[in-house]
């Protein structure tokens, strides 16, 4: 510990900075940052303005920036109802460390080998696109979690509040994208 203050101190002084810790990113090319998401990532049995529909198609994901010794990753997204609920709309686990991306439409049909999906709480496994009440705007909060572990010990029907505490435990770093959308 005295040797990272003495380096801070000596640093500091000269003028110099430490360099940052690597920091997680994602990136989405069917999904930004605060924006409305799209329809394609919007479920399909939604009651949606207009005659279109969703077609509950898991968006395109890629990530950069993962810490050293990360052995795989997670990816989740969830609907924060208030502050002690939360609306699990995937969860995908046992990515290799090897994968840093998601095409669009990757959910239950074109997961990296040895991926795993859990249970959404719409009671399906795998990808379920946002459906908030008409008149209501939802935030979506996707993350991608850096693990410390090759794998988790956790079967598919896996939910969101059983798998919460291991992505706790086991995480190196997360980076996180939030979109909404308004029905």
């Amino acid at each position: 510990m005295r040797f990272w203050k003495g380096l801070f101190c000596v640093c500091a002084m000269a003028g110099l900075s430490l360099p940052a810790a690597a920091q997680m990113k994602i990136e989405s090319s069917d999904i930004a940052e605060g924006v409305q998401m799209n329809l394609p990532q919007i479920r399909a049995e939604c009651r949606i303005r207009g005659k279109e529909r969703g077609t509950n198609t898991s968006p395109a994901l890629a990530w950069s920036g993962a810490p050293e010794g990360t052995k795989s990753y997670a990816v989740t997204m969830l609907d924060p109802m208030d502050d002690t609920h939360y609306f699990w709309h995937w969860i995908a686990f046992n990515i290799p460390a090897t994968t840093t991306a998601l095409p669009p439409g990757a959910s239950g049909t074109a997961m990296p080998e040895g991926a795993a999906e859990g249970m959404n709480d719409y009671g399906t496994r795998g990808y379920g696109g946002p459906c908030p009440p008409r008149g209501s705007t939802h935030r979506y909060i996707f993350n991608v979690w850096a693990l410390d572990v090759p794998e988790l010990s956790l079967s598919g029907d896996v939910t969101g509040a059983q798998i919460r505490p291991q992505l706790q435990l086991h995480s190196l770093g997360k980076a996180t994208l939030t979109a909404r959308y308004e029905n």
